[in-house]
């Protein structure tokens, strides 16, 4: 399993979290999203600690940046959906969390996705997926489908 380690990723953050707190790492991540504030996932990760090639704080820029988005365009008044999907480019086969944002009308108003990286149920990255509906421009669909679950981990 040590070959699905990234450079990026500190050992010492696989090496610190056991499993039962990765699950609940994961868990704030989610109620974060769904409620489109960042501060509740803020406690739960270390200074050192890195997700998407981001320090902490970048990331949870980036992250309150995001939701700062789909609050605007739901006028603060949103309801956060989520639900699964595939990965299509970067992390071919991995599970997507899609978190879709609905105004107060109930229509769609956006949607943020991450891959949620494990391994040996253990934490290993949070990154930002751009591709699990659609392909990225200029893959063929049939080259894509015959290379589904390569890199798969989970």
């Amino acid at each position: 399993m040590a070959d699905f380690i990234q450079v990026k990723t500190l050992r010492k953050f696989i090496e610190q979290y056991d499993s039962q707190y990765s699950d609940k790492v994961i868990a704030k991540f989610i109620e974060s999203c769904l409620t489109l504030d960042a501060s509740i996932f803020e406690p739960y990760i270390q200074e050192d600690d890195v997700f998407e090639d981001l320090s902490k704080y970048e990331f949870l820029a980036q992250l309150q940046n995001a939701f700062a988005i789909e609050r605007r365009l739901s006028q603060n008044h949103f309801r956060v959906e989520l639900s699964k999907d595939v990965c299509r480019a970067c992390f071919i086969g991995h599970e997507v969390h899609v978190f879709t944002t609905y105004n107060w009308n109930h229509e769609k108003v956006g949607l943020i996705s991450y891959v949620i990286q494990e391994v040996d149920g253990k934490l290993l990255d949070i990154s930002r997926c751009y591709y699990h509906k659609d392909l990225p421009p200029g893959i063929d669909a049939k080259i894509w489908d015959s290379k589904i679950g390569v890199g798969y981990t989970k």
